[in-house]
């Protein structure tokens, strides 16, 4: 987990225990390093759908953001995500040598 608030409430910790979850927390300014794949897939998407958003605002299709037009969007975005998006994360989070050939 990063820093971020909500992870860090009472309900996660006790979510986690009742899963027999341990948390792992991730250094502030270290998810490159530590959460490859936070950076190189969950970075792309959101970058994407919020590009979607501005678009959406500049044309005046969207006067007001309701939660389930940010699920669309983020839908959107994941479905025009490139294949190589993700094996490129995947590629940066494992390893070479690690990957059975």
């Amino acid at each position: 987990m990063d820093d971020y608030d909500a992870h860090n409430t009472e309900q996660v910790r006790s979510t986690l225990k009742d899963l027999n979850c341990e948390p792992i927390q991730v250094p502030t300014s270290l998810t490159h390093l530590a959460q490859p794949l936070n950076v190189g897939v969950n970075g792309v998407l959101n970058r994407r759908a919020r590009d979607m958003w501005v678009r959406d605002k500049a044309t005046g299709k969207e006067n007001a953001d309701t939660l389930g037009r940010a699920a669309e969007r983020m839908n959107d975005a994941y479905q025009e995500l490139p294949a190589s998006t993700i094996t490129k994360a995947f590629e940066k989070a494992v390893p070479t040598l690690a990957l059975p050939r």
